[in-house]
């Protein structure tokens, strides 16, 4: 039907935005676990318990908001468990491809977007990043490059050149 493409307006923007995190979450937790296992991992566990428990929350009176606030106390813990749960499953999944894809050990950055459309890469680190610069924060790291979609990539960044300045 028509209206199960437009967007849904929501009076509850804290379950919403949880729903697409643990959207997102469960979507990059599937792909970097599968990659692993074709990279020579384990077979990755089934998520489809959380794949129910994100469902369970898309009920129609949920997202635009026209439920009682138990609901949502109940959805956003639930959502939250979700989103925790997928983040530890990726998390082990990037060290296992980056254990498995790890080349000549010299340093590397480990390029991942497990979204379904390409990402224009921008790294955030507390630590240095190969090719970085030192920001207030931390260090960070953009390129004119794209992650294509479901994908992973070692890249080795040329260091940063010393900038000079016109006089």
């Amino acid at each position: 039907s028509l209206h199960a493409a437009l967007p849904i307006l929501t009076s509850q923007g804290r379950t919403k935005r949880l729903h697409r995190a643990a959207e997102q979450g469960l979507v990059a937790a599937e792909f970097l676990s599968s990659a692993a296992h074709m990279l020579g991992g384990a077979a990755p566990a089934s998520l489809e318990p959380l794949w129910r428990t994100l469902m369970v929350n898309q009920f129609h009176d949920i997202l635009p908001g026209s439920s009682i606030t138990d609901v949502y106390a109940r959805t956003e813990a639930e959502l939250a468990g979700v989103v925790a749960e997928a983040g530890e499953v990726s998390r082990a999944a990037m060290a296992e491809i980056a254990a498995r894809l790890e080349g000549d050990g010299g340093e590397a950055l480990l390029i991942v977007n497990p979204d379904a459309a390409a990402r224009p890469i921008r790294l955030v680190s507390d630590t240095p990043i190969p090719g970085g610069q030192q920001a207030e924060h931390g260090y960070v790291l953009a390129s004119a490059e794209e992650a294509p979609p479901l994908a992973a990539a070692i890249a080795r960044p040329r260091p940063i050149s010393s900038v000079k300045t016109a006089r």
